[in-house]
Protein backbone atom coordinates (compact mmCIF):
# COMPACT_ATOMS: atom_id res chain seq x y z
CA UNK A 1 0.00 0.00 0.00
CA UNK A 2 2.63 2.62 0.69
CA UNK A 3 4.60 1.51 -2.45
CA UNK A 4 1.42 2.84 -4.57
CA UNK A 5 0.76 5.79 -2.51
CA UNK A 6 4.42 7.13 -2.92
CA UNK A 7 3.70 6.26 -6.49
CA UNK A 8 0.71 8.64 -6.84
CA UNK A 9 2.65 11.11 -4.65
CA UNK A 10 5.16 11.36 -7.27
CA UNK A 11 3.20 11.39 -10.63
CA UNK A 12 2.93 13.86 -12.23
CA UNK A 13 -0.24 15.88 -11.92
CA UNK A 14 -1.38 17.40 -15.39
CA UNK A 15 -4.91 18.64 -13.76
CA UNK A 16 -5.73 22.30 -14.59
CA UNK A 17 -8.86 23.42 -13.45
CA UNK A 18 -9.97 26.51 -15.52
CA UNK A 19 -12.53 28.96 -13.53
CA UNK A 20 -15.60 29.67 -15.58
CA UNK A 21 -17.07 33.00 -16.35
CA UNK A 22 -19.64 32.79 -13.99
CA UNK A 23 -16.65 32.31 -11.16
CA UNK A 24 -14.71 34.98 -12.60
CA UNK A 25 -17.75 37.34 -12.30
CA UNK A 26 -18.08 36.62 -9.22
CA UNK A 27 -14.53 37.03 -7.85
CA UNK A 28 -14.38 40.41 -9.52
CA UNK A 29 -18.19 41.68 -8.07
CA UNK A 30 -16.41 40.53 -4.72
CA UNK A 31 -13.02 42.37 -5.43
CA UNK A 32 -14.75 45.23 -6.34
CA UNK A 33 -17.02 45.48 -2.73
CA UNK A 34 -13.71 44.93 -0.89
CA UNK A 35 -12.25 47.96 -2.47
CA UNK A 36 -15.33 49.77 -2.32
CA UNK A 37 -15.54 49.09 1.73
CA UNK A 38 -19.04 47.37 0.87
CA UNK A 39 -17.72 44.11 1.81
CA UNK A 40 -15.21 43.10 4.45
CA UNK A 41 -12.36 40.52 5.16
CA UNK A 42 -11.84 38.66 8.26
CA UNK A 43 -8.82 36.81 9.88
CA UNK A 44 -9.29 33.30 10.73
CA UNK A 45 -9.50 34.26 14.28
CA UNK A 46 -12.03 37.06 13.63
CA UNK A 47 -14.29 34.86 11.22
CA UNK A 48 -14.15 31.94 14.32
CA UNK A 49 -15.03 34.90 16.90
CA UNK A 50 -17.76 35.72 14.85
CA UNK A 51 -19.17 32.33 14.02
CA UNK A 52 -18.54 31.32 17.54
CA UNK A 53 -20.69 34.33 18.95
CA UNK A 54 -17.68 35.82 20.80
CA UNK A 55 -18.05 38.86 18.23
CA UNK A 56 -20.76 40.52 16.41
CA UNK A 57 -20.68 41.89 12.85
Amino acid sequence: MQTSSTKEYNEDDDFEYEFTSEEIKIFDEQREKRLTGESSKYSWQGAKDIITRKKTI
